[in-house]
């Protein structure tokens, strides 16, 4: 696919009342050139064209026929397409690598080139007034962050990633404004009892005192089966999710 059938395909949908998905903007610029599909494996293509079937009203631009040589590399760009939905939608890297046979550095490349191709089909949407730029933008941010909409704004506060975000929200501090004013006993028990983690997300977010000194962790923000070494670092918070 090129970039002019990437245009098409954002302007089909910006004349139409449709919103646009995740799934379907990645599926778009999964199909170009840049983006490295993953293999369809044994029973993938059954299972995708499934999938194809059951969502598509997500997907842009023309579906080829599966009588057709392009069809596999649809669904491949497809695979790899919810790959990315999977990812921002907060799925284990654990998970992910098991589900899709893939490496950490796979799935960091994939969300790499993601980002890269949305926020370059953000800038012609926006060029060309197609009226989908901010569509595009939250797909992009949620990819490059791994994470649901509601954590895109938390995530993007240097230090707090995809899970501290979610710990974060949970414990019910949902904006870089209400971390900056927060509690401090709550974000100490919502970040694990981890004082260096809690002073650096706080001094990151500007709150005006940081500092966990003789600070206790709220009990009702500690996560299950909590370790509470006061101290150490996010053993859980494997390498690819600290970006």
């Amino acid at each position: 696919m090129s970039a002019a059938e990437v245009i098409d395909g954002l302007r089909s949908l910006s004349e139409t009342d449709r919103e646009p998905t995740a799934l379907g903007l990645y599926h778009l610029i999964c199909r170009t050139p840049d983006m490295y599909e993953l293999y369809l494996r044994s029973g993938d293509e059954e299972e995708y064209t499934m999938l194809a079937y059951e969502r598509e009203e997500e997907l842009l631009g023309r579906a080829p026929s599966e009588f057709e040589d392009s069809f596999e590399d649809w669904l491949s760009a497809l695979k790899t397409a919810r790959l990315l939905e999977d990812w921002a939608g907060e799925v284990d890297e654990d998970e992910l690598t098991d589900r899709y046979q893939v490496g950490p550095g796979d799935i960091r490349g994939k969300t790499d080139a993601a980002e890269w191709l949305l926020g370059a089909a953000e800038s012609l949407a926006a060029e060309l007034g197609l009226g989908v730029s901010s569509e595009v933008r939250r797909a992009r941010q949620r990819v490059e962050y791994g994470v649901r909409s509601e954590l895109v704004e938390l995530a993007e506060v240097r230090s707090v990633g995809r899970k501290r975000a979610r710990r974060l929200f949970d414990a019910g501090i949902e904006t870089p404004a209400e971390l900056r004013g927060a509690d401090k006993s709550v974000v100490l028990g919502a970040l694990r009892n981890r004082t260096k983690t809690a002073e650096t997300v706080l001094e990151n977010a500007g709150h005006p005192d940081p500092s966990m000194t003789d600070v206790e962790p709220d009990a009702e923000s500690l996560p299950e089966r909590e370790e509470t070494d006061g101290g150490g670092t996010d053993d859980d918070q494997s390498n690819l999710e600290d970006f």
